[in-house]
């Protein structure tokens, strides 16, 4: 995208351009870039940005944002395309989202409508030096950017949005660290109704069993990086999951995987977010997790449904009954990646509905496989582990 760039002259730059301005010192001593962002989510701009905070935030650490948006209340169409466009971000350490779910009684000033604000700062010396941005995008005209050093004229646009971030109260993500992963779930899972959106089984719908084998093949060093190596850790893992297994299935749960997802599972004991150092589910522990789900997939009475979609399902999902929703990540762990988390939690319960209402209503109705069929399915997966 062009932007009419303002730095001393009037210039056309491009996004790249701009990137290249943000991270021109980043090789400074003590480099930050600070970026606030209003909104900027309309489909017009909404690839641009993606593009433009995927490169920043993935070219250095030193790159933080902060992101208001917009959740209406009950306009369920704006908030799951809102989520859709963030979603990118949401695992990166410094990114955090605010969101106003009444933005209809807000006294927003025009020029904040879709606007970036960035601060760089770096050390020469022992003297601190910034340099600000603000791109306002434009709709069905070319978007803007000024270029200045003026803490005052920074100070004029700051004090505008923390003027407006008053009216952004909730924060919309809260991130937690992968130690802490089965504590945080073990809690609602014992007492909220869950939806899953995953192409393959959680880990908490696999059998305890399944567990005692597979532990056996886990070499020593990776028992300790998993905290397994000692009877206590092992025991306190073994309870924890017996415990969420036990509440999986009660009535309310909704399971949705996917048909190729199962498939690749069943050829390579692989589940999309393996656990590092956890050795592939051989053939035999993949058939009593594939019994398993076909078990429950027939107690209906016990008000727990699994569905089959006929196509992918490309990202995981878990959404707690009026509370909030998980996106969890898949990652390269040949890649170092200090500045992700693996999950995000995002606290809406606006948002938990919707996936209730489409787990619910829509995937039995346009996604998923008859359950006679469905059935058949994981009965050729059991054929395929004899």
């Amino acid at each position: 995208m062009d932007f009419v760039f303002y730095n001393k002259n009037r210039f056309l730059r491009n996004s790249s351009d701009l990137i290249n301005d943000f991270l021109k010192h980043s090789n400074q001593e003590m480099y930050q870039c600070d970026i606030k962002v209003i909104n900027c989510l309309s489909e017009e701009f909404q690839a641009n940005l993606q593009s433009m905070l995927s490169q920043l935030i993935n070219a250095t650490n030193a790159v933080s944002v902060e992101h208001l948006i917009e959740f209406p209340k009950k306009d369920y169409l704006t908030c799951t395309k809102n989520l859709i466009a963030i979603i990118p971000f949401l695992n990166f350490y410094k990114y955090d989202v605010l969101y106003n779910d009444n933005p209809n009684i807000q006294t927003k000033p025009s020029f904040l409508e879709n606007v970036v604000i960035v601060e760089t700062s770096w050390f020469e010396g022992k003297h601190k030096t910034q340099q600000f941005f603000v791109l306002s995008y434009i709709s069905g005209n070319l978007s803007q950017c000024a270029a200045f050093k003026d803490k005052f004229l920074f100070r004029f646009f700051m004090d505008n949005y923390q003027n407006l971030r008053k009216n952004y109260k909730n924060a919309l993500k809260s991130s937690k660290n992968i130690l802490n992963y089965t504590e945080i779930f073990l809690g609602m899972e014992m007492t909220l109704e869950e939806v899953v959106l995953k192409p393959n089984p959680c880990y908490h719908k696999i059998p305890i069993q399944v567990y005692d084998s597979v532990l056996e093949r886990v070499l020593p060093e990776n028992k300790k990086l998993m905290q397994l190596d000692s009877k206590e850790g092992l025991e306190k893992m073994r309870c924890t999951m017996e415990t969420r297994y036990n509440y999986a299935h009660k009535a309310g749960n909704i399971d949705v995987l996917s048909k190729s997802g199962l498939l690749s599972f069943a050829k390579d004991g692989l589940l999309i977010d393996h656990l590092e150092g956890l050795p592939p589910f051989d053939k035999k522990e993949r058939k009593m997790i594939f019994q398993s789900l076909r078990e429950h997939m027939n107690r209906e009475s016990e008000g727990y449904n699994l569905y089959i979609t006929k196509n992918d399902v490309n990202n995981i999902f878990l959404a707690f009954k009026n509370k909030c929703i998980v996106t969890e990540f898949s990652h390269d762990h040949t890649k170092k990646q200090h500045n992700k988390y693996p999950f995000a939690i995002i606290e809406n319960k606006m948002l938990a509905e919707i996936f209730f209402d489409y787990a619910t209503h829509h995937v039995p109705a346009y996604h998923a496989l008859p359950k006679e069929e469905a059935v058949r399915f994981l009965d050729e997966l059991i054929e395929m582990m004899e």
